[in-house]
């Protein structure tokens, strides 16, 4: 999954300034899970919990419950709304984070999140863009070989090649598009 997560940052959304991303899904017991992240540095992450509940008032979760693109434009700081973030310190550069549904037959069971380094503001078109990278989301996260995948932690292959904006190793399948 980190593969598909780098390939949406470095090119998908880099004309959006975009800089990291994660992926949480819906497991058995309602709880919203991280099974992906790209691009976000490890003390960041460790300060964060994995794992939330459906009622916790953070982003992902209303994003996930109110099927809608949740948008925070006030990065490094949380709004008040997210009282569960707001106590935790944000030291980036980053401005904006994106969280969105990920739905597999009308039902959210996954959320998609991408962090910028400027504002966002979302209109129709890029709406329409975020749904587009939803879907094609559903259709790796669903599949067998992601399953697959999460089950042995096996890491993927990377290409010699280097996406030229960020610096960083493309895999196999990056290079080949």
């Amino acid at each position: 999954i980190e593969e598909v997560l780098s390939h949406v940052v470095l090119r998908a959304m880099a004309p959006l300034n975009a800089t990291s991303a994660f992926i949480s899904i819906l497991d058995n017991q309602n709880s919203i899970v991280t099974v992906g992240k790209f691009g976000i540095a490890s003390e960041i992450s460790e300060s964060y919990p994995e794992k939330f509940t459906l009622t916790d008032r953070i982003p992902i979760t209303e994003a996930m419950r109110e099927r809608k693109i949740v948008v925070v434009n006030s990065l490094p700081s949380w709004p008040q709304d997210y009282p569960l973030l707001s106590e935790i310190p944000y030291p980036t550069n980053e401005a904006s984070m994106v969280s969105f549904p990920i739905e597999r037959c009308g039902t959210p069971i996954a959320v998609g999140t991408l962090f910028f380094s400027s504002k966002i503001f979302i209109n129709e078109e890029t709406s329409i863009f975020i749904e587009s990278i939803a879907n094609l989301l559903a259709l790796y996260l669903f599949s067998p070989g992601f399953l697959q995948g999460v089950k042995t932690g096996l890491p993927s292959e990377t290409h010699a090649s280097v996406a030229p904006e960020r610096g960083l190793p493309l895999s196999q399948r990056q290079g080949l598009i």
